[in-house]
């Protein structure tokens, strides 16, 4: 879950820096209980809420490779890509999440 939030500011921090903001990414915080990561998950979704109502004609197509979002694990992406990819990638650790939780795990 450290790595779902950290990631979801991260997209944020990616397209607010393509935009010309100095900002910086956030560091992974550890969390101690289910509640605590609602908590923050409810903070980072209401983040790149944000993230839109701050630029809210952003112009999210952009075909010209140079111009795209060069994040920072190496791929290109405009802001409708980069968002994509994150809505994608909170589902993916959730099918790994549940796959877990459906695993019967030995304890030593």
């Amino acid at each position: 879950m450290t790595h779902i939030v950290q990631s979801g500011y991260t997209y944020v921090v990616e397209a607010r820096r393509w935009l010309g903001e100095e900002t910086q990414y956030k560091e992974k915080v550890f969390l101690g209980s289910i509640n605590e990561y609602i908590i923050t998950l409810k903070k980072m979704f209401k983040f790149n809420e944000q993230f839109f109502e701050d630029y809210p004609k952003l112009i999210l197509w952009e075909y010209d490779l140079n111009k795209k979002i060069h994040a920072r694990w190496g791929q290109r992406y405009d802001i409708e890509q980069l968002f994509e990819h994150a809505i994608v990638h909170i589902l993916r650790h959730r099918r790994q999440i549940e796959k877990l939780k459906s695993t019967k795990i030995k304890s030593y």
